[in-house]
């Protein structure tokens, strides 16, 4: 198959299967050529250079990237108040976090919606996300602050107390470990999924867990946003596979019962598999099938 027989499908982009026998390009390279990851990500990156596959795409590539610019000129990057981490991430003229996560919180706290938000990270750019996260909530973000509102405070992210690591060091539920510095500076250690379950969901977010938890006035949240680094080396020694991404733990029949619904975002999940999110039952630590947490979580 040429190049151009194996485009021929899709004249532009889709995420709509127009045929069963059709697949994205990535999980072409995945599934079916036996190649070392580092082979893999080369190819996916180079897709659209001249000679390679995807080289028909390339203006949508391009359109893209101009989607994701914006023109320094017209706003005030320079104020006092952006010294330092936000000037540095903007300053080029490119997004760093997309507008749309904005326009997203924008939109939750218009409606009401009661709602708490953990970023995740399988890389080291926890502080420049949550320095420019917290700009929005305080309403000095140079490119969204018409968005602001006051009900955007509550959701600032405090710093190292609601930020923790995720270490895996094996498969089993006793082998998961979340650290974190407290208020008051000292190490907390979380271990089992269970604990760290309670630890995000009701010590954190101030949602119930157990039957004793469920009066409202029981616990009040710590915090509404926290953010988790992720273990991006047990992922790699696994050879990235779908058991061992990034954990959303669940307890479906509670959080069912409880009226919560948990929702992930992340570029790598793929139409057909979770693959980079790992989705377990927080109390017994099995895996949750992907039929089920496709429809509802």
């Amino acid at each position: 198959m040429n190049n151009d027989e194996l485009l021929r499908p899709c004249q532009l982009p889709t995420v709509t299967d127009s045929s069963s026998s059709i697949v994205t390009f990535g999980k072409f390279v995945e599934d079916f050529l036996p190649l070392e990851k580092q082979e893999q990500r080369q190819l996916k990156r180079h897709f659209t250079d001249p000679g390679n596959a995807g080289f028909g795409y390339k203006p949508v590539l391009e359109s893209l990237r101009q989607a994701l610019r914006f023109d320094p000129s017209q706003f005030d990057l320079q104020s006092d108040t952006l010294k330092g981490t936000i000037y540095d991430l903007l300053k080029d003229g490119n997004y760093h976090i997309l507008p749309s996560f904005f326009k997203m919180l924008a939109t939750l706290c218009e409606r009401g919606t009661d709602f708490r938000l953990l970023l995740r990270t399988f890389g080291s750019d926890t502080a420049n996300v949550v320095a420019e996260f917290n700009a929005f909530c305080q309403g000095i973000h140079p490119l969204f602050n018409k968005f602001y509102r006051p009900s955007h405070r509550k959701l600032e992210l405090r710093m190292p107390a609601f930020s923790a690591r995720v270490v895996r060091s094996g498969p089993l539920s006793q082998d998961v470990y979340l650290a974190h510095v407290t208020s008051d500076q000292t190490v907390q250690v979380v271990s089992e999924s269970s604990n760290i379950y309670t630890h995000i969901m009701h010590n954190w977010f101030g949602l119930p867990t157990t039957t004793e938890d469920v009066d409202p006035q029981a616990t009040q949240p710590g915090t509404y946003s926290a953010a988790i680094q992720d273990d991006f080396q047990w992922w790699a020694s696994q050879d990235e596979r779908d058991d061992s991404g990034k954990l959303l733990l669940i307890n479906p029949d509670w959080e069912r019962q409880q009226g919560i619904l948990q929702v992930f975002f992340d570029d790598n999940i793929e139409t057909d598999r979770a693959h980079i999110v790992d989705v377990r039952h927080a109390i017994t630590f099995e895996p949750i099938q992907e039929v089920q947490h496709k429809k509802e979580w």
